[in-house]
C-alpha cells in the first residue's frame, strides 16, 4: 500500500540518517526483476535511497547495514534486496 512504501522509505531514511550521517531519496516509477521464486517478471514500484561514505565509515558499518537489510528483507517479505557501493551491486 501507499502507506507502507512511505512507512518503508522513512525507516530506510532514519536507519541511514543514524548510521552515515545523511542520505538522498530518489523515487522512481518501477523496476522489473525476474523472480526466481514465481518464475515470471515482477515489476513493483521502487525508491532509490542514497548514503554517502568514505570507505573507512563504510568498511566500519558495513556488517550492521547488511544485518539490517537482511531484517527489513524479512519483515517486508522481500525476495530480494540490494545495495551498491563503489558500483558493484550486492544482493541480499
Amino acid at each position: 500500500s501507499e502507506k507502507e512504501f512511505r512507512k518503508r522509505i522513512k525507516h530506510t531514511e532514519e536507519f541511514l540518517l543514524m548510521l552515515f550521517g545523511g542520505y538522498t531519496t530518489d523515487e522512481m516509477e518501477h523496476g522489473e526483476f525476474i523472480s526466481k521464486i514465481k518464475k515470471s517478471i515482477v515489476s513493483e514500484r521502487i525508491a532509490r535511497i542514497v548514503s554517502f561514505s568514505d570507505a573507512k565509515k563504510f568498511r566500519k558499518h558495513r556488517s550492521v547495514l547488511e544485518k539490517w537489510l537482511l531484517w527489513q528483507k524479512k519483515e517486508w517479505k522481500q525476495e530480494a534486496v540490494a545495495y551498491e557501493f563503489e558500483g558493484d551491486l550486492f544482493y541480499i
